[in-house]
């Protein structure tokens, strides 16, 4: 797990929050998500991917978004859960559920997640993590970098 005192000191406050609220997250889920398939999972056991990042509009996004369902799910997505912050509604928080950790990481790191945030509206760098059986791994760079362009 990641848990938030991984979080460097020096992060501006709104940063800093949205770190704390990734780990928190991360570590609820994670939890969740081991106590519900217990020890010794198998490798190919579903997993939870956990992305967190801005977006420039929130409409636009969730459109773009909800119209990339049938690729997700095409790739091993069996689930997903999104969370907005009620003080920044352009943080957003997705929490998936995979049918195998190696089809989460595999999409995490894809040109098309790459090409999708870039053409939604992603406005900054993803953090993503991806939970599988009882540990935790932060893909945050991902393998393949997402060159996302920063909002203006």
């Amino acid at each position: 797990m990641f848990p938030p005192t991984h979080v460097p000191a020096n992060l501006a406050p709104a940063r800093r929050d949205a770190a704390l609220k990734l780990g928190l997250m991360t570590a609820m889920a994670g939890l969740l998500f081991a106590l519900a398939i217990g020890p010794g999972a198998e490798p190919d056991a579903p997993a939870l991917l956990v992305v967190r990042h801005d977006v420039a509009d929130l409409t636009a996004w969730r459109r773009a978004f909800d119209g990339a369902l049938p690729l997700r799910r095409e790739a091993g997505e069996l689930a997903a859960h999104l969370v907005t912050d009620p003080r920044d509604q352009a943080a957003v928080t997705a929490v998936f559920l995979w049918r195998s950790a190696a089809e989460a990481r595999a999409f995490a790191s894809s040109d098309l997640l790459a090409e999708g945030m870039r053409r939604s509206g992603v406005a900054s760098t993803p953090e993503i993590a991806l939970i599988a059986g009882t540990g935790a791994e932060r893909l945050t760079p991902l393998p393949a970098p997402v060159r996302v362009a920063a909002a203006d």
